[in-house]
């Protein structure tokens, strides 16, 4: 009997560990970094906008530049092993104490907040 014991343990351990049906019973848990504005309040971003004025109606931007005060960014990112990754970033660049550059082109609409 314990002859039979080895190689079915080992069968069976082979045979599942090629399985991929075996990957969807674990649970992973997404991984969610950053903050990215909801979209409505990205869209009342004014050219002209003081830094304070942007700071309340977005809050804290996730990266600050220190070499360079007037650029701003917001970034978020998820990571899921169920869905593909997603990455939002949104940029603003401030001139002379005033908003003088937004750059849409890195958020996705997607992202689920």
């Amino acid at each position: 009997m314990r002859q039979l014991m080895l190689p079915l343990a080992m069968a069976l351990t082979l045979g599942l560990s090629g399985c991929s049906w075996v990957d969807s019973l674990i649970y992973t848990v997404d991984i969610r970094q950053g903050t990215l504005p909801p979209t409505d309040k990205i869209e009342q971003l004014k050219q002209g906008m003081t830094p304070e004025q942007v700071n309340y109606l977005l809050g804290s931007p996730s990266f600050r530049s220190m070499e360079d005060s007037g650029h701003w960014e917001y970034v978020y990112s998820l990571t899921s092993e169920r869905q593909p990754n997603q990455y939002s970033r949104l940029t603003l660049h401030f001139k002379n104490g005033q908003l003088h550059i937004i750059d849409r082109s890195k958020v996705d609409s997607s992202a689920k907040l």
